[in-house]
């Protein structure tokens, strides 16, 4: 079994949503509605940044689970 990045699941996304704009500019969808559904795509960095600077509240979560060697997920293919 293969295991999504985070990485690779939010590029796929993002290539997606920037196919389907080109296809909808091609029909009818107005610039300033294509605007208003990239510029979330343009905020995710920042978004990111700040997840990453909350990271230090992760550390006793870290600590305690560092040295289990399995994991049971629950609620996997939430994307499918």
């Amino acid at each position: 079994m293969g295991v999504a990045s985070t990485k690779n699941i939010i590029a796929q996304l993002a290539v997606l949503v920037t196919m389907a704009l080109s296809l909808g500019l091609k029909r009818n969808l107005q610039t300033k509605d294509a605007r208003e559904i990239v510029r979330p795509l343009a905020e995710l960095p920042a978004k990111f940044e700040t997840e990453l600077q909350n990271a230090k509240k992760l550390n006793p979560l870290i600590e305690k689970y560092s040295a289990y060697q399995n994991f049971f997920y629950l609620g996997r293919n939430l994307l499918w």
